[in-house]
């Protein structure tokens, strides 16, 4: 199981001090998903940064299978975010001057998968995703939606325990919406993966929660 407990996040100090998540819990099992729903500003993007172990919060904890993941060290919370968890961000971050395969292999850097293999798995879930250019492409020269599903592929390729995605859908069509949202489906149940999505896509989850703005 997949726990947050009490939550909380303040930004700023003094005066200037502002809560952003006050007390957020939940559960989510292995094989399962969580929709977390909200308007803009209620902290969505900052509670999946806790979640992915790239914010700690004021106060709080993560646990997955009772390990509390915010105790770690910042070297271990590196090597667990490298190894366990599959980040989709908002806005998809490459390294412009490389190509798609090398923008997606080096989220396997620790993995030690042969080359061929790679490839294979990546071409794979391009095929999947109605992703048709050559692995050479250069990352420039693909649309945002293209770019989008790359970075979806990159958060899968590791076989990540958690997967956290921050508004997957975006920039999609309908049909490439169906498509990563069947990918992800599919993923989760077979790896029995955790899941945390925010969007405003709305659709139907085994769980969901609504983040209201903190007053």
């Amino acid at each position: 199981m997949l726990k947050a407990t009490n939550i909380r996040y303040s930004s700023g100090k003094g005066t200037h001090k502002k809560e952003i998540l006050r007390n957020v819990s939940f559960e989510v099992e292995e094989g399962e998903s969580l929709y977390v729903s909200g308007k803009s500003g209620v902290g969505k993007t900052t509670l999946l940064s806790i979640l992915g172990l790239l914010l700690n919060p004021t106060s709080g904890q993560v646990l997955i299978r009772q390990e509390p993941l915010l105790s770690l060290t910042a070297k271990e919370k590196s090597w667990y975010r490298q190894t366990k968890i599959g980040l989709i961000f908002q806005e998809p971050y490459f390294i412009q001057d490389f190509t798609i395969y090398e923008n997606i292999s080096l989220a396997t850097i620790f993995q030690n998968i042969p080359k061929q293999l790679l490839e294979k798995q990546i071409i794979d879930y391009m095929v999947t995703l109605d992703l048709h250019m050559p692995l050479e492409t250069s990352i420039t020269l693909l649309s945002g939606g293209e770019k989008r599903r790359i970075a979806i592929i990159r958060a899968l390729i590791q076989k990540p325990k958690i997967l956290i995605a921050d508004e997957p859908l975006e920039n999609l069509d309908d049909q490439n919406q169906e498509r990563v949202t069947n990918l992800l489906d599919t993923y989760v149940a077979q790896e029995k993966a955790y899941c945390i999505i925010a969007s405003h896509k709305k659709r139907k989850f085994q769980k969901s929660i609504c983040l209201e703005k903190v007053t």
